[in-house]
């Protein structure tokens, strides 16, 4: 009988992890306070620009929907490094951000950012939620965006795979 290879350890966790990230970056480009809020634990804490938010989920909401929200954006994951220690685990990662500012009547900008996160993230009941994140922008830069018929004229699409967006 051939024994199974051993699978790496935490293979499924860093899977999970990942989608936490994955799902936050969604969030924020959606405006979806439900789904950010599953991303973080209850008691969760956040540093964003040298600025401490928390504890707490409430307060890390609280803090993002103050936030000036661009047009639209699109928060796009790089490289990450997660390292899992049976429920709780180290990761950071890099990601470049795309906010579309602008108003009525003025021309729209694309401004873009680098960013790193460094998060802590603990596991209760089979669900990975950071527990602490420290937000550091690395570089920035701008350019003009060009204009298309209805931009930035609804919601960010929300559409499930498979199905049109509105």
């Amino acid at each position: 009988m051939n024994p199974q290879p051993p699978t790496e350890p935490g293979a499924d966790d860093i899977h999970r992890i990942y989608d936490v990230l994955v799902r936050y970056a969604n969030a924020v480009d959606r405006h979806d306070y439900e789904l950010l809020a599953s991303c973080f634990a209850e008691d969760a804490r956040a540093e964003y620009g040298g600025r401490e938010i928390g504890p707490g989920r409430t307060a890390i909401l609280d803090f993002l929907k103050s936030v000036r929200r661009p047009l639209s954006s699109m928060h796009i994951l790089g490289n990450f490094h997660i390292q899992v220690t049976r429920n709780s685990a180290m990761c950071e990662s890099a990601l470049v951000a795309y906010h579309v500012e602008g108003s009525e009547g003025k021309a729209a900008r694309i401004i873009i950012r680098g960013i790193r996160y460094f998060d802590r993230l603990e596991q209760h009941e089979e669900k990975w939620a950071i527990i602490e994140r420290r937000h550091v922008a690395e570089w920035m830069t701008e350019t003009p965006a060009l204009q298309a018929a209805g931009f930035g004229s609804g919601p960010p699409a929300q559409a499930p795979i498979g199905e049109a967006a509105t």
